[in-house]
C-alpha cells in the first residue's frame, strides 16, 4: 500500500495552456519522482470537491506529502493559500516553481522556504532526481519531531474501507504495532495493522478490544447531540508475543484526541495517542489470568477485593442510595449495595462485616436521620475503628437537606461523637438536591458523576488525602 502525495497546482480549465503545462510537469517530473519514493500522487481534479473547501480533513491535511508547484509569476493565489494551510500542519511539503521567485514577491510564510526550480529540458531525469532529493530531505526533517507516546492519525473511508489509510504516525506507534519504522506502518493497510496489533493480545481480550474500538467508531458517527465523550474502556494489553521486549506485558490506553467527519470525502479523520498505563496497574499484568478481559477500571483493582465500594446508608435514604449506586455502576465502579440497608443491629453480623472488609472502599451516606439505628449500636464503633484502623479508604456523602444554606457545617453535629474523630480528616462530598441527583443518575457522563467518580478514585488510591467537593 503506497503513501498518499497531494499536488497543489494551477491547473486551469480543460484544454487551456495552463492545464497543458500543469499536466506535463505532473506526468513527466512530479508523478515519477513521487512513485520512485513510494507515493501515490493525487491532484485536486482527482477529487469530487476542491481541497480548499475542507482544509482540515482534505488531502491537504491527511496526505503524507504535499508538492506545491508555484508555477511562475504572477503567483496563483489559490496555490499560495493552500500552501499556507499545509505549512500550518507542520507536515512534509516540497515547493517547486518554473522560475526563481524574488523573496519580496511571495507571502512572508514562503520567503524562507527552499524552492526547487524545474528546468523542464529535453531530459527530465535531472528534475526527477532533484525532486526526489527534496522529498527525502523533507521526510527526514519532519520525522525528527518525536513523542514519548505512540501517536497515529488515520482516515477511514466510509464508502470503501480499502481506501482507508494512515496519514501520520511516529516511530513509537510503529514499534507498538510491531514494526521497525514509521515508514512501514504508513504503507500498511489499517485492517492489516489492526490485526497485527491484536495478535499481540490474548484471544479473549483481543476480541473485546476490537468490539470496543468498533463501538467507538459507531459513536463517533452519531450526530444527534446526545453523544457522550468518546473513551475506550478496553486497553491494548500486550503480551509476550510482541517482538520488542519493552512492549511485552504492557497496558496501553488508546485515547482519541481529535476526530473530524469530512462529509464531502465520505470519511472521518482521527488522531489517537496510546498512553502506557502499566504503572497504574494494581498488579502486574503477567500475574493476571490470560483469559481475563481487562477493562479500564480493572487496572485499579486488586484481586484481594470483591468489589470497589461498600455503600452504607439509612433505610430512609434508600432512593438516594439507589441513585448513587447507579452513578457508580455506570462509571465501572462495582458496588456492594445492601438492599435492606446497614441500619439495624441484626445487619452487623460477622458475614456483613466481611463484606465491608472485602470492599476496597467504604462509602457512607449521611441523611436527615443520620446513619440510623447503627448510631446507637455498641457494636458499631469498635467495628468502624477496626476498619479505619486498617487504613481502608472512607468517603462520606452528605444529603443536600443537611447542608443547604449551612455555612457553619452544622451537619457535622449529626455525626455520633465517636464517629467525628474517626472520620475528621476523611474526604466528603455535599450532594445536590434530590431532583438534580435523580437527573444525574440518568446521565452516565454528567458533571456530578465525573466529579464524584474522580474524587472517589482519588480517595481509594490515597486514603489519607483530604478532599471536599461541592457537586
Amino acid at each position: 500500500m503506497k503513501k498518499l502525495a497531494f499536488l497543489i497546482q494551477q491547473i486551469g480549465r480543460e484544454g487551456s495552456p495552463e492545464r497543458q503545462i500543469a499536466d506535463l510537469k505532473m506526468s513527466k517530473i512530479i508523478a515519477p519522482a513521487c512513485k520512485a519514493e513510494g507515493y501515490d500522487l493525487k491532484r485536486a481534479d482527482d477529487f469530487d470537491e476542491p481541497a480548499i473547501l475542507e482544509p482540515i480533513t482534505s488531502a491537504l491535511s491527511r496526505s503524507s506529502l504535499v508538492i506545491a508547484d508555484l508555477g511562475s509569476s504572477p503567483w496563483n493565489q489559490n496555490v499560495l493559500v493552500e500552501s499556507g494551510f499545509r505549512l500550518a500542519t507542520g507536515r512534509p511539503i516540497v515547493f517547486t516553481a518554473d522560475e526563481e521567485p524574488q523573496p519580496h514577491q511571495l507571502p512572508v510564510h514562503l520567503q524562507n522556504k527552499r524552492i526547487l526550480k524545474l528546468r523542464r529540458g529535453n531530459d527530465y531525469h535531472e528534475d526527477i532526481r532533484s525532486l526526489r532529493e527534496r522529498i527525502q530531505i523533507q521526510e527526514k526533517d519532519t520525522s525528527s519531531w518525536s513523542s514519548d507516546y505512540p501517536v497515529i492519525e488515520f482516515f477511514i473511508d466510509l464508502d470503501n474501507r480499502t481506501r482507508s489509510r494512515f496519514t501520520q504516525v511516529n516511530e513509537a506507534a510503529a514499534n507498538l504495532y510491531g514494526l521497525e519504522s514509521a515508514e512501514e506502518l504508513l504503507t500498511t493497510s489499517i485492517p492489516r495493522a489492526d490485526t497485527r496489533l491484536r495478535s499481540y493480545m490474548h484471544a479473549a481480550h483481543s476480541r473485546s478490544f476490537k468490539q470496543n474500538q468498533d463501538a467507538l467508531m459507531g459513536q463517533a458517527l452519531r450526530f444527534d447531540g446526545e453523544r457522550s465523550p468518546l473513551m475506550a474502556t478496553v486497553p491494548a494489553w500486550i503480551n509476550e508475543k510482541h517482538p520488542f521486549e519493552e512492549f511485552q506485558d504492557q497496558i496501553y490506553w488508546p485515547v482519541l484526541l481529535q476526530h473530524k467527519y469530512a462529509k464531502e470525502e465520505g470519511g472521518i479523520l482521527l488522531r489517537v495517542a496510546f498512553l502506557n498505563l502499566t504503572s497504574w496497574n494494581c498488579q502486574n499484568p503477567d500475574s493476571r489470568d490470560p483469559s481475563t478481559i481487562l477493562h479500564l477500571p480493572d487496572i485499579f483493582r486488586s484481586r484481594q477485593f470483591d468489589q470497589d465500594v461498600f455503600l452504607s446508608y439509612n433505610n430512609t435514604d434508600y432512593e438516594t442510595a439507589q441513585y448513587l449506586q447507579n452513578i457508580f455502576s455506570s462509571a465501572g465502579i462495582s458496588v456492594w449495595f445492601d438492599r435492606d440497608s446497614l441500619n439495624t443491629t441484626r445487619n452487623l453480623r460477622p458475614e456483613l462485616l466481611r463484606k465491608v472488609r472485602r470492599s476496597q472502599m467504604l462509602v457512607a451516606l449521611l441523611g436527615t436521620d443520620g446513619f440510623g439505628e447503627t448510631q446507637e449500636a455498641a457494636e458499631l464503633n469498635p467495628m468502624l475503628s477496626d476498619i479505619l484502623g486498617e487504613k481502608k479508604p472512607f468517603f462520606l456523602l452528605v444529603s443536600h437537606a443537611l447542608h443547604s444554606d449551612d455555612k457553619q457545617e452544622k451537619w457535622k453535629n449529626r455525626l455520633p461523637l465517636a464517629w467525628r474523630e474517626l472520620i475528621r480528616d476523611k474526604p466528603f462530598a455535599l450532594l445536590p438536591r434530590h431532583d438534580e441527583l435523580r437527573e444525574q443518575a440518568n446521565k452516565p457522563n454528567g458533571p456530578f458523576m465525573r466529579q464524584l467518580v474522580r474524587v472517589i478514585l482519588q480517595s481509594s488510591r490515597n486514603s489519607n488525602a483530604e478532599h471536599e467537593i461541592h457537586c
